[in-house]
């Protein structure tokens, strides 16, 4: 009898685990993955409610929602001065709850909009471009006003960018984007487009800018900012370019660095740059030489011998004379000259071999430099510029092959008195065939033009020409590859691109991108056709 109570027992507990087994809640095998955003079933108040004065919004969700970079996406139009407070954050719920601690303005319509903050929980699609729009008054505004960033070198990202409205009234002055808030406000997108919505009709001025801060304000220097010359009348079925710039700051000595004893680096700041006029140290004048970096706005100084403990920098900036102190760190090591060739890969017809220093080059030794291909054949050089950072040795033309180019011990001598060890740099010269060519035909152009040929990949300027004229335009012996063509417009004839200045409405020198990327292969001759 125990014996079939006992199998009884073990019988009921197989079925009652089986019987938990099946009723495991879990996501079902197979089926077509959820790929649909959220949907609002409710909210109160209602969209687009007119004569609104409640404090509170809820929505409701048809499934667990959650909000996502709330602070990035989260744009109110006009904003206000305190902070909604948005809840749930951090989890999942079925409903987010606003609160409104402003005293809103009469007869006002109002947009919550969320960007891409909105998603569901499981799956995380995204409910974009969801706004809540409601309005103090009797009516909802319905104007619409769209515009197009374009391209920079800089706003690589058009979404982090904000476009702005102020009202054109009597309290509007060109110093106002500075101190107060805009009266609309959105954010454009990856394509550069953004669009207002809800706008009531009136004059006002558009700005666009990348709000660092952020606090919905331009806070110059550090902020690119752009803007529509004049003001803008709504209604209106216009479309509106706007170019971000960096203004120049106001001319000065940034810092002094200290790298070696004999090595320094000055920062500065505008388009100015500063003149050195004399060097001292505890022990007296240095004497010394400066070259400006190509990257940023920096001159390097170099003195002949190691200062001491102390340096004093003589600078002349703005027709004004003035001494900059510097306290040496101590630094035991020194710079160490590094030698490169400006490329590896050189086209057969080139005769002519570019060599950078790290270290600016006072005297070159030739009887210490030679050039030599893999069949151990040897060819001699001869110096034809020797300045700074840059050599440049006239070989002759070369066959295609492998080369080495030596520079014995003390071939080179810097202004410092460093010397090269023992080098060899190695390189390739290679047929016309390894090459392609790119033939622009420029068959407009209004002012002069700076036009550069990037390079995709690195976004590197390969090649630069000045253009004072519509033509033809040939850029021979370029590697492979993918290229950007743009266009700095210089207007007033100084060769070279000149910033705007948004206090004293001043638009920057204009740029253009041709839109599509040229392909360049070996062997081949691409044309293109280009208005400006």
């Amino acid at each position: 009898m125990h014996r079939y109570r006992k199998i009884g027992f073990i019988s009921l507990s197989i079925l009652f685990l089986t019987l938990a087994g099946c009723a495991r809640v879990g996501r079902p095998s197979g089926g077509p993955k959820d790929e649909k955003p959220p949907v609002i079933v409710q909210a109160k108040p209602p969209f687009e409610a007119l004569h609104f004065k409640e404090k509170t919004i809820t929505l409701y969700f048809d499934e667990y929602v959650q909000l996502k970079d709330l602070h990035r996406n989260l744009i109110v139009s006009p904003p206000m001065k305190h902070a909604l407070e948005i809840t749930p954050l951090g989890t999942a719920s079925k409903f987010i709850r606003i609160k409104i601690s402003d005293t809103l303005k009469p007869n006002t319509t109002y947009t919550i909009h969320f960007g891409d903050a909105l998603r569901d929980f499981t799956e995380g699609n995204v409910l974009r471009d969801f706004s809540y729009v409601f309005s103090t008054g009797a009516q909802i505004d319905s104007l619409t006003l769209t515009g197009k960033l374009l391209p920079t070198d800089f706003a690589r990202k058009p979404e982090d960018v904000l476009a702005m409205l102020y009202k054109a009234d009597e309290n509007y002055t060109d110093s106002l984007p500075l101190r107060q808030k805009p009266y609309y406000v959105t954010r454009t997108g990856e394509d550069g487009i953004f669009e207002f919505h809800h706008l009531a009709a009136g004059t006002y001025h558009l700005i666009a800018l990348r709000d660092v801060q952020p606090n919905y304000r331009y806070d110059p220097p550090s902020e690119p900012i752009g803007f529509v010359s004049g003001y803008i009348e709504l209604p209106t079925d216009s479309i509106y370019p706007v170019q971000l710039f960096y203004p120049n700051p106001e001319p000065g000595i940034s810092h002094i660095k200290t790298v070696s004893p004999d090595h320094f680096l000055i920062g500065y700041r505008g388009s100015e740059r500063p003149v050195v006029e004399e060097v001292k140290d505890t022990g007296g004048v240095l004497e010394f030489l400066t070259v400006e970096s190509k990257v940023s706005d920096t001159l390097h100084l170099w003195t002949r011998t190691p200062a001491k403990d102390s340096i004093y920098v003589r600078f002349r900036l703005s027709g004004d004379s003035f001494i900059m102190p510097k306290r040496i760190i101590p630094v035991h090591t020194s710079d160490s000259l590094e030698i490169k060739l400006q490329t590896t890969v050189i086209p057969e017809s080139q005769d002519s071999l570019y060599i950078t220093a790290s270290v600016p080059l006072e005297k070159v030794d030739m009887t210490k430099i030679y050039l030599m291909k893999t069949d151990s054949t040897t060819t001699g050089c001869t110096a034809q510029t020797g300045k700074l950072h840059h050599l440049v040795l006239r070989c002759g033309e070369q066959e295609p092959g492998s080369y080495g180019l030596y520079l014995l011990p003390g071939a080179l001598t810097t202004f410092n008195g460093l010397k090269n060890d023992s080098v060899r740099l190695a390189f390739q010269v290679k047929g016309k065939e390894y090459f392609g060519e790119l033939v622009l035909n420029i068959d407009k152009l209004a002012h002069p033009a700076i036009l550069q040929l990037i390079e995709k990949t690195s976004g590197k300027t390969k090649r630069e020409k000045y253009l004072e004229k519509p033509g033809e335009v040939l850029f021979r012996y370029l590697p492979k590859g993918e290229y950007r063509v743009k266009f700095l417009v210089d207007i007033n004839k100084n060769r070279r691109w000149d910033t705007g200045d948004f206090m004293e409405g001043k638009q920057p020198e204009p740029v253009y991108y041709y839109p599509q990327n040229i392909r360049i292969k070996p062997n081949w001759t691409v044309r293109q056709n280009i208005s400006l």
